[in-house]
């Protein structure tokens, strides 16, 4: 009898798994959640009705006597304890749909799924919401279109009471994209609206000069997202001036996103060729190596010059004389060369998400090298007033752009009869066609203008040879060498 009492005293102390009264009675206690999960799904919604979606597990075991299903709803939070109980029966999946009617037009409700076993134990899904409504939404037209900003807004019918109101419950703006698809416009950058009674504007100030926009009004209640038709607009482009330095490239005379020298222009995340990334994940821009001419050159995109280089702006900052100024009241620096020619970079600030700072204090300007060692940062000026230093920034913070001017592609006439071709060295095979030779017989007589070749770093030639019975194995065998 000892043992019996000594065995009951662990099997408590182990989790009361078992209880034994005597030695022909025994009984188990289940400690196991029987049903794994309770979904409340979503709620689609008319001004006075609504259907709700809802899924409870494990149920296809259970006897249907055992068991009962469905949601509770509410107006106020916490509809478990203070709603209204509607119980449906679900399919063999455990999914069930419940229609609710009668509903007031304006009003915001809770709801949430349940399932009770035996009448005596509940769970219960999230708690979700959903506001009565039949309004309508409009979009309006593109207005005041510059290189970089519009004036974008849509037309609510149907939600005066809570624009009045200030309902939190209702959000309502303009959401944009670069691709023209419903369904990359919905999932594109959102814009809240500011109301003006049952219509709303919506500023945008951070675009790319000459690129084409989609956007849709859109409007969300709890359970209730509505979208207006898709409309676009294309941002005007630049009339942008080159200046000469010097250097061995010209300089934009103004930002990008900018009509006049002391206007601050767009500040941009790295290779962010839309203006629309506000994310703080730096793998959304660019690439982890040099963007400036690549797909992710804004500029290049903007069809106004290119994003400078590492080396090019600290060419700039290098051979120039640098001074703090301001021009038409904004701070900046100004670069001046030693031809007299200069250049104003306004103090822009910089950007992190949405939150500008330093406008009017200190700039901070893109390059397009990365920084290797470091690839989610890449290399920027930055400078104050009494401060002007290279840097290098994360890759999703919003800096400005100075563009410059791709080198012009030259072209060079060859007189075909002044051509000089022979075999380099008798029975080789090899043969040689000569412009110019320095130390050969076309020196005298070459079939260029050698007065049109200027050399800075280096020189592509592309030709074409024709006329030429060619070997079946001979494509890709010519080389061209200058030196």
């Amino acid at each position: 009898m000892n043992s019996k009492i000594l065995a009951g005293v662990v099997l408590v102390s182990a989790g009361m798994l078992f209880s034994s009264c005597s030695d022909e009675d025994n009984y188990t206690i289940h400690t196991d959640q029987i049903v794994s999960s309770v979904v409340t799904g979503d709620a689609t919604v008319t001004a006075v009705s609504a259907t709700i979606t809802g899924s409870v597990s494990d149920l296809k075991g259970q006897a249907a006597s055992a068991y009962s299903t469905g949601i509770y709803y509410s107006t106020k939070e916490n509809p478990q304890t203070s709603g209204t109980k509607v119980a449906v029966t679900p399919d063999e999946n455990g999914n069930f749909t419940v229609e609710l009617s009668g509903l007031t037009k304006g009003v915001t409700y809770y709801y949430c799924s349940f399932v009770t076993l035996q009448d005596k134990l509940s769970y219960y899904g999230n708690v979700k919401s959903f506001t009565t409504t039949d309004a309508q939404i409009a979009t309006a037209d593109a207005a005041t279109v510059t290189p970089v900003s519009v004036m974008l807004g849509g037309t609510l019918n149907g939600v005066s009471d809570l624009i009045e109101s200030s309902s939190s419950s209702l959000a309502y703006g303009v959401v944009l994209s670069t691709t023209k698809d419903e369904e990359a416009i919905r999932n594109g950058k959102q814009f809240a609206g500011v109301s003006t009674g049952n219509s709303y504007n919506v500023s945008v100030n951070t675009l790319i000069p000459g690129t084409t926009y989609y956007y849709m009004a859109y409007m969300k209640l709890p359970g209730n997202d509505s979208y207006g038709e898709m409309k676009e607009f294309t941002t005007a482009q630049m009339e942008t001036q080159f200046v000469d330095l010097g250097l061995s490239v010209e300089w934009a005379n103004c930002n990008l996103g900018a009509t006049s020298t002391e206007e601050l222009g767009g500040l941009y995340g790295w290779g962010d060729i839309s203006g629309l990334y506000t994310s703080l994940d730096t793998e959304q821009y660019g690439h982890e190596n040099d963007i400036h001419e690549t797909e992710f050159d804004i500029c290049t995109n903007a069809g106004i010059g290119r994003m400078p280089s590492f080396a090019e702006i600290r060419e700039l900052t290098d051979n120039c004389k640098k001074e703090w100024t301001s021009v038409n009241g904004v701070n900046g620096y100004r670069f001046t060369a030693s031809n007299g020619n200069s250049i104003f970079l306004p103090a822009a600030g910089s950007r992190v998400g949405y939150e500008t700072a330093q406008s009017g204090t200190a700039g901070a300007y893109w390059s397009g090298s990365i920084e290797a060692s470091t690839p989610t940062y890449a290399y920027s000026l930055g400078f104050s007033a009494n401060d002007l230093a290279w840097g290098t920034a994360l890759r999703y913070e919003g800096l400005s752009i100075r563009p410059v001017k791709k080198p012009d592609i030259a072209s060079v006439v060859c007189d075909n009869s002044k051509l000089l071709y022979g075999e380099l060295e008798e029975g080789s095979g090899k043969f040689r066609i000569e412009m110019y030779n320095e130390y050969g017989g076309s020196k005298e007589n070459p079939s260029i203008n050698i007065d049109k070749l200027e050399f800075s770093q280096n020189c592509v030639i592309k030709f074409r040879l024709s006329g030429l019975n060619f070997k079946e194995d001979a494509n890709g065998k010519y080389r061209a060498g200058l030196q």
